[in-house]
């Protein structure tokens, strides 16, 4: 799923059920800042967000294989999951 860009419509409301989504790109959507239920989720593209990924923003997405992010703080569980 896309949503990127500031003048996007789909903020946080609008993916709050989206449980099975394996791809999200959120880049420059600042609408969005809360992924934390998408627990099948397994690539993210995550340029300039509100949210900032780190262990807390991540810990329910056991799934994820792939980020691509410019904001990042604690990788802990990043490095983890993708070394």
């Amino acid at each position: 799923m896309f949503a990127n860009g500031e003048s996007c419509g789909i903020a946080d409301n609008g993916i709050k059920n989206l449980v099975n989504l394996e791809r999200l790109s959120t880049s420059y959507n600042k609408k969005i800042t809360n992924i934390n239920h998408m627990t099948n989720l397994k690539i993210l593209w995550a340029h300039d967000n509100n949210f900032v990924v780190n262990d807390e923003s991540i810990k329910h997405l056991t799934n994820l294989k792939k980020y691509i992010c410019l904001i990042i703080q604690n990788l802990k569980t990043i490095q983890m999951k993708l070394a």
